[in-house]
């Protein structure tokens, strides 16, 4: 037993402590389970029968028991172990089992988030080929559309640069024309008026020839006559020569007026001609400018359903590519789908085989394990664990199974790449050889199998990946050449290539009835010029046949009334004399008139100076005559004199002439004297004189200033007892007002001193009495200057206050103060709440108060008393009036205030309302 336990290492049943997981064995497990039973196992299990050291016979009968138990007991402990171990090896098989699972599902799961990495990539480039695709095809039409407006704009600015030549051209070619006008209507005008001036020089010879002639015959005829008798009918001879002269200016005058008529009828034909002119060839270039205007118009919007139609073609070209993409992505998707459904059948099936295979590779460890344990301990394995030598047998005799989707993951992804660049730089005509087929064979062919490489299988994906990506531009291709002719069918294009088609008919129609339009509007304005025209010339021709026949009427009544002139000049003639006779004797008479006597002419101008007027200014007649009247005037008349005389030949108002004003007059010593000035006014048919007459008033200026004086200060004296009589009654009236209530001081001074008012009774009002408290004992303590002065600031302050409120002070005396409300004002039943505020200000007030005597401050308290209830009031006394009520109200307040102590305030009710 003890050689048979002898060794740890060697004994099976220490295997059972080995740690397979951890490869650590336990400080304990070393010690031989057998061998500790046998040292725990107390000596009393013996029969006591061997403790007898007499019987050899049952000690070896006890021996052979015991060894027969110890045999059983090691058979039994040998079978525990055999089935300890078996379930240990069946352990350890399940755990190398699971962590080689483990393992496997690791790289298909590795695998598949590979080949699903391959697939989203592939996704990803094909949709980076597509959008790099569009944003070519959007940058190669945007350049079409930049180049076309370029194009377009270059043309436009062109066409432009043109139409302004062409403008500009047009304009010097109006400016040239309208030059040419113009000069050729300066050199008519020039010819008509040097043939105006040539009449006109013409008819003044003749005009001179016939009065030369005239005057010779007049000299030939008056020759032999006396001298009076030629001196008159030489006057006579020259009045008629006169009026030949001024009939021979007026028909100048004609004349000029005709030439001049003539030749505003000239300019106002040109005038017309040429704004007709220049709004015809407006007309005209407006016309232009319109159609030209309306081509770029019919142009722009052929331009824009051009570029409508252009980006119609160019949405379904876009719709195309997008539907040739969508069904390269659903297809690519759909493989991808099955390329993992397929990978994980795959997966699914290895691990079936490899669960198959392990079962078979445990039972064949089970039956080895069985035989080894029940072989002895020779057989038994050595130090090696039982998990290294379970997976090397199971890695010689049972090699992994090849899988299609069992591919180094680095492996895949780079062939991918390889494959599919190598693959995008090919040519698109060797990209559309390449057809679906093959595709489809290998992606199933791959699969199919399940025993194929992985190699294998990622050169197919790489190749499903490159072929997908070198179809794409044959396939947009193809599409392209079906979208053109889809589109050339399409109804929205169709429409579209119709619309563009009448829309260039109606532009050609539209232009057509513009240029109509225009040709008509242009007749129509030619037409209206040249009635214009018409009538103009119609006009013209009538005014100079009015103006001819007007001209000739007013020569007929020009020589009518010159004839009638010299029959009234003949007249004159013979009066003339008679006047001359006449004016000699007025000369004398007024040269012995005492007043001065001055004639001047509408411009001040003196045309008569008598004798006193000489003896009045001292001047001579000869110093001041045709001299004007402002001579005779000092500076502050004669400034305006002149405006005066404009203002009355102006206006006709007269406020001078006719009546006589008094003036003053300048002598010749420049010393000024009081005139009277009276005025009249001489108008005749050629005679226009005023007349003035001057008297001297300096004698009675002298005599009335002496009268202004005396009255002035008459006046000044009065205004200054006025004012003192002003003055006395405002004081009387203040005096009065402080003695008596407003009311009856105003009815007082209304009547005159005698009030008729009798007095009057009044049913309520409320009446304030106070005195000063200790007044008799403070005026004998203090000076009596003092008590007065105290008296007139308490009057003065106690005035301030009632001033305040609606009540009234009636007469004092002394110290006694008696304040009324509700009378002679009266105002309903406030009288009682006016009266109790005034009592209390007037408390306040008076409190505040104090008198200094002796550096003492001496406060006065007053006692004061209200009463409300009726009373009779009136005025005693009209030479001194004073204001007086009477009642037992009154009374009734003043025994109140005597019964009352110093700061109080008695009521009726007997209550006192101190401070």
């Amino acid at each position: 037993m003890d050689s048979n336990c002898n060794s740890t290492s060697t004994c099976p049943i220490n295997r059972r402590d080995v740690n397979t997981r951890t490869g650590v064995e336990g400080s304990e497990s070393n010690i031989c389970p057998v061998k500790r039973e046998s040292t725990e196992t107390p000596t009393s299990s013996v029969p006591n029968t061997i403790n007898t050291t007499g019987a050899t016979t049952s000690e070896q009968e006890i021996r052979a028991i015991q060894s027969q138990k110890t045999l059983n007991f090691y058979n039994n402990l040998r079978q525990e172990y055999q089935s300890i171990e078996l379930h240990m090896l069946e352990s350890e098989q399940d755990v190398i089992r699971k962590e080689e699972d483990a393992f496997f599902l690791m790289r298909f799961e590795h695998e598949l988030q590979r080949m699903q990495i391959i697939h989203a990539a592939e996704i990803r480039d094909r949709k980076a080929v597509f959008e790099k695709l569009i944003q070519t095809t959007n940058t190669r039409q945007k350049a079409k559309r930049a180049q076309k407006q370029l194009f377009r704009d270059i043309k436009k600015r062109d066409s432009t640069i043109t139409d302004q030549e062409e403008a500009a051209k047009a304009m010097e070619k109006i400016q040239e024309q309208l030059s040419d006008r113009s000069k050729m209507f300066e050199q008519q005008i020039a010819f008509v008026e040097a043939k105006h001036e040539k009449q006109r020089k013409q008819t003044l010879a003749a005009q001179e020839r016939k009065l030369n002639a005239e005057k010779t015959l007049h000299d030939l005829e008056t020759k032999h006559l006396k001298s009076e008798l030629r001196s008159t009918l030489a006057k006579n001879f020259q009045a008629r020569i006169n009026h030949q002269k001024a009939l021979d200016k007026r028909i100048m005058d004609h004349q000029r007026e005709l030439q001049l008529l003539e030749l505003r009828h000239l300019k106002e034909r040109a005038d017309i001609e040429e704004t007709s002119f220049e709004e015809i060839q407006s007309l005209k270039i407006s016309h232009s400018s319109r159609v030209i205007e309306t081509q770029g118009q019919q142009l722009t919007e052929l331009h824009g359903e051009k570029d409508r139609l252009y980006e119609l073609r160019q949405q379904f070209k876009r719709a195309a590519l997008e539907a040739v993409y969508l069904a390269d992505m659903k297809k690519l998707t759909q493989s991808h789908r099955i390329q993992v459904r397929q990978m994980r059948l795959a997966h699914a099936q290895t691990m079936k085989q490899r669960k198959n295979e392990a079962r078979n590779i445990g039972k064949d460890a089970k039956s080895e394990s069985v035989i080894s344990i029940t072989g002895g301990h020779a057989s038994a394995p050595t130090n090696q664990p039982v998990s290294q030598t379970a997976r090397s047998r199971f890695s010689s005799e049972s090699p992994a199974p090849k899988h299609s989707g069992m591919i180094p993951l680095e492996q895949s992804s780079r062939q991918v790449s390889i494959g599919s660049m190598s693959q995008f730089g090919e040519d698109e005509d060797k990209n559309s050889e390449s057809g679906t087929g093959t595709e489809t064979s290998s992606i199933y062919g791959a699969n199919s199998g399940g025993e194929n490489s992985n190699a294998v299988n990622s050169a197919g994906i790489a190749q499903r990946f490159s072929r997908s990506s070198r179809q794409q531009p044959q396939l947009q291709s193809n599409n392209i050449v079906q979208e053109d002719q889809n589109e050339n069918t399409s109804p929205e294009i169709i429409a579209l290539q119709d619309s563009i088609t009448k829309m260039q008919i109606r532009h050609k129609d539209d232009l057509n009835m513009l240029l109509k339009s225009q040709k008509e509007e242009s007749e129509k304005l030619v037409q209206q010029w040249q009635t214009k025209k018409t009538e103009l010339e119609a006009q013209q021709s009538a005014e100079m046949t009015r103006v001819k026949d007007s001209q000739a009427r007013e020569i007929a009544d020009m020589v009518a009334a010159q004839e009638r002139e010299i029959q009234m000049e003949a007249v004159v003639h013979d009066a003339e004399m008679k006047m001359l006779l006449e004016r000699r004797l007025l000369n004398a008479v007024l040269n012995t008139v005492v007043d001065a006597i001055i004639t001047i002419d509408p411009v001040g101008t003196i045309k008569r100076f008598n004798h006193a007027a000489e003896l009045m200014f001292g001047y001579s007649a000869s110093e001041v005559i045709e001299q004007n009247i402002r001579d005779l005037m000092p500076e502050r008349f004669s400034v305006n004199h002149d405006t005066y005389l404009k203002n009355y030949l102006t206006t006709g108002v007269k406020k001078v002439i006719g009546s006589g004003r008094r003036a003053y007059g300048l002598r010749k010593d420049r010393s000024t004297f009081p005139i009277h000035l009276s005025i009249s006014e001489v108008k005749d048919d050629s005679v226009h004189l005023f007349t003035g007459i001057v008297r001297d008033m300096t004698n009675e200026v002298e005599i009335e200033e002496i009268k202004i004086a005396t009255e002035n200060q008459m006046q000044i004296e009065l205004a200054q007892l006025e004012k003192e009589l002003k003055e006395s009654k405002s004081k009387a009236q203040q005096l009065l007002s402080s003695v008596l209530p407003a009311t009856i001081s105003h009815e007082y001074l209304g009547s005159g001193g005698k009030l008729s008012t009798p007095p009057k009774y009044y049913e309520t009002c409320t009446i304030l009495t106070f005195t000063i408290a200790g007044f008799n004992i403070l005026s004998s303590t203090i000076p009596a200057a003092t008590v007065v002065e105290m008296l007139n600031d308490l009057h003065k302050l106690i005035e301030d206050v009632i001033a305040q409120y609606d009540a009234y002070r009636v007469e004092s005396v002394g110290n006694k103060f008696t304040i009324v409300s509700g009378l002679p004002n009266l105002n309903g039943n406030a009288h009682s709440g006016i009266i109790a505020t005034l009592a209390f200000h007037l408390m306040s007030e008076v409190g505040n108060y104090k008198i200094v005597n002796d550096s003492e401050e001496i406060r006065v308290q007053l006692r004061m008393a209200i009463n409300t209830g009726p009373v009779t009031a009136g005025v005693i006394s009209l030479k001194t009036p004073k204001y007086y009520i009477f009642g037992d109200t009154l009374d009734t307040a003043n025994r109140l205030e005597l019964a009352g102590g110093c700061k109080t305030l008695q009521s009726i009710t007997g209550l006192d309302l101190n401070d």
